[in-house]
C-alpha cells in the first residue's frame, strides 16, 4: 500500500468590519514528520517556513507543535491537548490558522484519522485522533469565518506499511456539512497530492507559501482575499505538477460563498526584499519552462532571458514621476536573478541591460510591443531571446483622512506595486507571473528626485524596530515609523527645496544644519574656485553651469555628532568601492579582509553607495572629482563639465540621472519619484566626465560607526546657463 500523507489547515478570516474592531490572529501549526514506520519529508519545514511567513507578513502570533513522539506524554494525548486548547482560546473576531501535516489514514469502516508518530497501522485507539474529532473542534470554536484547507502528500518512502489511504478529497468531505466554512482540498478524489523535492516542500503547500508572500494579491490592495487565495492555487498547482512530474493534481474547492468577506491584511515590505521574491519566483518560471522545453524539443536550444527596464504609472510609459525607481529595479532584479541562476544551477543566461535595449531600439519596440510580433525570434548575437520580462511599476497611494468628517483629504505616495510578466516571445504566450508589493524608503524617495531635511525638529525619524503594526489602506500593515518616514518625504516633496532660502535677502535659509554649495574653475586651472549660486523652484534646485568647466562640492555639517555623507554624480558614486562588497567608508580604512577590485564612480543605488565619514566638529569638506579610495594608491579625477553623451555615465550606458547631483547625510551610529511635475528636459543636457587620475593624499579613519537614519538629502541640477534661463521662462 502506498504511504500518503495529509496537511490539514483551518483559517478563520475576519470579515472587512471586524478590521476596524480589535482583531486578533492566531495560528497553530503542526507537523507530525518522524514517523517509526514511514517517516515524512519537509512536513517539519512546512511549519517552520509557513509560520515565520504568518508571522511577519501578517502578524500572527504563533504557535508550532513539532511533534517526534519525544514528548513526555503519548504523542496522540499531547497533540490533542494542544489543538483543543488552543481551539478553546479562541474568540469572536479573531482570525486563526490550524495547520495539521501528518499521514492520513483509514480503519476497515471507512473512518479517517490523523496518524501520529507510533502508529502502526492497527492501533487507531492510541495513535490516531479522528477527523470528525478535529471538525468538532473547529466547528465549535467561536471564529467566525473559517478557511479549511487539505493536502494529502504522497511520501515516495522505501517503506511500505500497510496503511489504508484517505485521500485529500475523502478527507475534505468529512468538513463539507460545515457550510461556513471554505475548504480547498489539494487534489481530487482519483489523484494523489505529491511532494516537490527539488523545492522541499509538497507541491500544493508551496504554492500555499508563495501566495500568503503576496503572489496572490492580483489587485495589489495588500489584502488576500478567499476569491484570490482560490485563483492562484488553481492556476499554479496543476500547472507545477504537469511540467515537474508529468502528473495531474488539481485543487477541489466545497463551499466559496463562504469566503466572500475572507481577507488578510498584508505587511509592507521593503523594496528590496519584494526584488529578491519576485526574482525568486521568475527563477522558478524558468527552470520549469527549460523542462518543458527539454521535454518537447530533441534539442534545448540556449535559453536566455531579457530584462528591460519596467514601464511605470497608469499609462504603462515611462512615467518620469518614479525618477530612477524603474531602472533601479530592473538592475537590482538581473542582479537577484543572477544569485538565483548560481544557487539553483538553472542553466540559464541572463542578457545585459545594454544588449536588451539595443536590440528592443533596433526592432522599434516599445512597452506596449513587449509579447507581439515585434518581439517574436528577437536575437542577440545569432542567438534567439526566448523569454521577455515584462515588468510594471505602479505608485499605491496611503489617503489621508480628515479627522472632523472623516472625509478623503489627499493621497500621500507611499508605496510601490510590482508585476512582472514572462513572456514566451515565440509562442507569444505567458510563462509565469510574479507580483510584489513594497513601501517605500527615504533613500528610494530621493532617488525618484525628492530633496528633504529632518533636522527642523533637531534629530531625524524614529528608527524602525519591533512597533504595533497598524493598517493603511492600500498599503497594508506598516509600523507607526515607515509611516512617519513615508509622511514627512510626502511633506518635503510639496515644500521648497532645504537649501533655498526662506527671505527676501535670500541670505537666510530655513535649514541650518547642514550646507551645500559649488564652486567652478576653468579646466586645467590651478586658480581658485569662484562660488555658483543655486536657482530654486519648488523642492527643485539647479545650477547653472558651463562646458569647459571643473567644479567642486562643498558641504559642511553643524550635527552634533559624527555622520556619514553618500555623494552621487549623474547617479555614480564619487567614492569607489568593492564590486562585490558594500564596504564602510573621512575614509574608513579599508578592511584587511577586503577582496576583489575597488571600482572607480560605480553605478549604485543611494542606500548601497560607499559613504565618506565626517568627524563631527569637522570644518569644510569638499569633494572635487571621482577618488579612487583603496588604500594603496589613492587617486583623483577631478570632475570636468561635458555634453551628456560625452559624460562617464553615457559612455558606461547609465544616461537616466545625467545632469542630478545628490548629496545625502546620515547619521553614524555604533552597529546594535514623488509625484509633481517631471524633471526638467533641456537642449543642453551636460554630464561629468572625469579628468586624468592623479595622486591625491586621503584622511583615512578608523570608526566603529555604521551610517544608520537620513537626517537630509539634497537633490541639485544642474545644466547650462541658457538651458536653465529657458527652463525659467517657461515656469512663467
Amino acid at each position: 500500500m502506498k504511504r500518503i500523507m495529509f496537511t490539514l489547515f483551518l483559517l478563520l478570516a475576519a470579515t472587512s468590519a471586524m478590521f476596524a474592531q480589535e482583531t486578533t490572529l492566531k495560528s497553530l501549526l503542526v507537523s507530525i514528520e518522524k514517523y517509526e514506520l514511514s517517516p515524512l519529508d519537509f512536513a517539519e519545514e512546512d511549519v517552520k517556513k509557513l509560520g515565520n511567513l504568518l508571522m511577519t507578513r501578517y502578524n500572527f502570533t504563533s504557535q508550532a507543535c513539532i511533534d517526534r513522539a519525544s514528548d513526555d506524554k503519548a504523542p496522540m494525548q499531547s497533540v490533542m491537548e494542544k489543538i483543543k486548547t488552543w481551539c478553546n482560546g479562541l474568540k469572536n473576531g479573531d482570525t486563526a490558522i490550524l495547520y495539521l501535516a501528518g499521514h492520513g489514514v483509514k480503519d476497515e469502516n471507512g473512518k479517517l484519522y490523523l496518524a501520529m508518530t507510533d502508529f502502526n497501522g492497527r492501533n487507531f485507539d492510541q495513535a490516531a485522533i479522528p477527523l470528525e474529532w478535529i471538525r468538532e473542534q473547529y466547528g465549535n470554536s467561536e471564529a467566525k469565518h473559517k478557511l479549511l484547507l487539505l493536502d494529502t502528500c504522497y511520501s515516495g518512502s522505501s517503506k511500505s506499511p500497510d496503511f489504508n489511504q484517505a485521500g485529500a478529497g475523502e478527507a475534505g468531505k468529512v468538513f463539507s456539512n460545515l457550510k461556513d466554512v471554505v475548504t480547498i482540498a489539494s487534489s481530487r478524489d482519483n489523484q494523489k497530492s505529491w511532494l516537490w523535492r527539488n523545492e522541499a516542500h509538497s507541491m500544493f503547500t508551496y504554492w500555499l507559501i508563495e501566495a500568503f508572500k503576496g503572489h496572490a494579491d492580483e489587485d495589489g490592495d495588500r489584502i488576500l482575499t478567499c476569491k484570490e487565495l482560490i485563483k492562484y492555487l488553481e492556476s499554479n498547482v496543476p500547472w507545477s505538477a504537469d511540467v515537474v512530474l508529468e502528473k495531474e493534481q488539481n485543487p477541489v474547492i466545497l463551499n466559496d460563498e463562504a469566503g466572500n468577506d475572507f481577507q488578510l491584511q498584508m505587511r509592507a515590505i521593503p523594496l528590496e526584499k519584494m526584488i529578491d521574491e519576485v526574482a525568486v519566483q521568475i527563477d522558478l518560471f524558468m527552470r520549469l519552462e527549460k523542462m518543458r522545453l527539454e521535454k518537447s524539443t530533441q534539442s534545448l536550444p540556449e535559453l536566455q532571458i531579457g530584462i528591460p527596464e519596467p514601464t511605470s504609472g497608469e499609462s504603462k510609459s515611462f512615467d518620469p514621476q518614479y525618477g530612477t525607481l524603474s531602472k533601479l529595479v530592473a538592475d537590482s532584479l538581473r542582479k537577484s536573478l543572477g544569485q538565483q541562476v548560481r544557487k539553483n544551477r538553472s542553466g540559464y543566461e541572463i542578457l545585459s541591460e545594454n544588449a536588451v535595449r539595443e536590440t528592443l531600439e533596433s526592432l522599434g519596440v516599445t512597452p506596449n510591443d513587449l509579447g507581439t510580433e515585434k518581439t517574436r525570434k528577437m536575437t542577440v548575437n545569432g542567438m534567439d531571446i526566448p523569454i521577455l520580462v515584462q515588468g510594471h511599476l505602479l505608485f499605491v497611494d496611503k489617503v489621508k483622512v480628515n479627522d472632523e468628517d472623516k472625509t478623503q483629504v489627499e493621497k500621500i505616495r507611499s508605496g510601490i506595486n510590482m508585476t512582472a510578466t514572462l513572456l514566451n516571445t515565440d509562442r507569444k504566450v505567458q510563462v509565469g507571473q510574479a507580483r510584489g508589493a513594497a513601501i517605500l524608503s527615504q533613500s528610494n524617495f530621493v532617488e525618484a528626485g525628492i530633496s528633504v531635511s529632518f533636522t527642523e525638529s533637531g534629530a531625524a525619524p524614529p528608527p524602525v524596530g519591533t512597533q504595533e503594526l497598524e493598517m493603511e489602506p492600500g498599503i497594508g500593515l506598516t509600523t507607526p515609523a515607515e509611516q512617519n518616514a513615508v509622511d514627512q518625504m510626502y511633506l518635503a516633496a510639496n515644500q521648497q527645496h532645504p537649501l533655498a532660502p526662506t527671505d527676501e535677502t535670500k541670505n537666510h535659509r530655513k535649514n541650518e544644519m547642514f550646507d551645500v554649495w559649488f564652486g567652478t574653475r576653468p579646466i586645467g586651472s590651478k586658480g581658485a574656485y569662484r562660488k555658483q549660486n543655486l536657482q530654486f523652484r519648488g523642492n527643485d534646485a539647479y545650477l547653472a553651469i558651463d562646458k569647459g568647466v571643473e567644479y567642486v562640492i562643498y558641504f559642511k555639517s553643524a550635527y552634533s555628532d559624527d555622520v556619514y555623507v553618500r555623494v552621487l554624480v549623474d547617479g555614480l558614486n564619487t567614492l569607489s568601492q568593492l564590486e562585490s562588497t558594500i564596504s564602510k567608508a573621512f575614509v574608513v580604512v579599508p578592511a584587511a579582509t577586503s577582496e576583489g577590485e575597488y571600482v572607480v564612480a560605480p553605478r549604485v543605488p543611494l542606500d548601497e553607495a560607499r559613504p565618506w565619514f565626517v568627524p563631527k566638529g569637522t570644518s569644510v569638506c569638499s569633494i572635487s572629482g571621482f577618488v579612487d579610495a583603496n588604500g594603496k594608491s589613492d587617486t583623483l579625477r577631478r570632475f570636468q563639465v561635458v555634453d551628456a553623451d560625452q559624460s562617464v555615465a553615457a559612455r558606461r550606458n547609465y544616461t537616466d540621472q545625467t545632469g542630478m547631483i545628490t548629496v545625502a547625510f546620515y547619521e553614524a551610529v555604533v552597529p546594535t519619484t514623488r509625484g509633481g511635475e517631471a524633471p526638467p528636459q533641456n537642449d543642453q543636457q551636460l554630464g561629468t566626465d572625469m579628468a586624468n587620475p592623479e595622486t591625491v593624499k586621503l584622511n583615512y579613519v578608523t570608526t566603529n560607526k555604521d551610517p544608520d537614519e537620513m537626517i537630509a538629502a539634497y537633490n541639485i541640477r544642474y545644466m547650462t546657463p541658457e538651458a536653465l534661463k529657458k527652463l525659467m521662462q517657461s515656469w512663467q
